[in-house]
C-alpha cells in the first residue's frame, strides 16, 4: 500500500511538472512569409492626355496609380516603375471607337509597357458604357498591345490592367485584384497563382525582349528624362 501511495504521487509530480513546462513555455514567433525571388524591374511609359493646355490627371493622381501597382504586385516579385512621361495630343483624350483606341499604336515604344491615360474610355463593345481601362491590342497586328486608363478610373485600375498584360484573367472572387467584386479596398490583392503566372509572364518578356529592366532602357534621342 504505501509503495503505491508513493508511485502514485510520483506520477502526480511528473504530470504537474510537465503541465507547468506546457504553460510556462513561450510562444515561438512566426517566420516571415518567404517572398518569391525578385525580378528586374519593367519600365512603363506612361502618355497622358492633354486637353486645353493641361493633363486629363493630376500628378498625384497618375502617382497613385502607380504606387497602388506597386504595392499589389512587389509582394508577387513583379516590379514595376515608371520611365518616361509623355504627352498625347487633345484628338485622342476621349476614345469612342476601336479606330480611336487603334490610333494608340502610333504612340508605342518599344521595350517598355506602355501606359495611355485618357479623359473618357467608351465600352466598344456596348456603347452605353464607359470602361475605366482595357488592356488594348491593335487589332491588325495582336503583338503590338498597350494599357488605357481612363481619368475616372478607382486607384486600381492601373494594377488591374497590368494584370491582365501580365497574363492574368478575370476572377469572381470577391476582393481579387482581377475581379470586379469588392466590398472592402484593404482585401484587395492577387492571390498565389495569380503572382505565379505574372512571374512567369514576365519573365518571358524580358527573355523575348518585349522588355527589358528599367536599368538598362536606352533614353530616347532628343529627350529630357522624365520629372521624378
Amino acid at each position: 500500500m504505501g509503495m503505491t501511495r508513493r508511485a502514485l504521487c510520483l506520477v502526480l509530480a511528473c504530470s504537474s511538472l510537465g503541465l507547468t513546462s506546457k504553460l510556462g513555455a513561450q510562444p515561438q514567433p512566426k517566420a516571415p512569409p518567404k517572398l518569391p525571388p525578385k525580378l528586374p524591374t519593367v519600365p512603363l511609359s506612361i502618355a497622358v492626355a492633354e486637353l486645353d493646355g493641361a493633363g486629363v490627371v493630376s500628378d498625384e493622381w497618375l502617382q497613385r496609380q502607380v504606387s497602388e501597382a506597386q504595392r499589389l504586385l512587389e509582394p508577387h516579385g513583379v516590379f514595376v516603375a515608371q520611365a518616361r512621361r509623355r504627352r498625347l495630343p487633345a484628338r485622342q483624350a476621349k476614345l469612342e471607337t476601336a479606330v480611336d483606341r487603334d490610333g494608340l499604336a502610333e504612340h508605342v515604344q518599344q521595350q517598355v509597357i506602355n501606359v495611355f491615360i485618357v479623359k473618357s474610355l467608351r465600352d466598344v463593345d456596348d456603347p452605353r458604357l464607359m470602361r475605366q481601362g482595357v488592356r488594348w491590342r491593335l487589332r491588325r497586328n495582336l503583338r503590338k498591345d498597350y494599357i488605357i486608363v481612363a481619368a475616372s478610373a478607382m486607384p486600381t485600375t492601373l494594377c488591374h490592367e497590368l494584370g491582365h498584360y501580365f497574363g492574368n484573367g478575370h476572377s469572381s472572387v470577391v476582393n481579387n485584384i482581377m475581379s470586379y467584386r469588392r466590398d472592402d479596398p484593404a482585401k484587395v490583392a492577387f492571390n498565389d497563382r495569380q503572382g505565379i503566372k505574372m512571374r512567369r509572364t514576365t519573365r518571358a518578356l524580358l527573355s523575348r525582349g518585349r522588355v527589358v529592366p528599367i536599368d538598362k532602357l536606352a533614353k530616347p534621342k532628343g529627350r529630357k528624362p522624365p520629372s521624378p
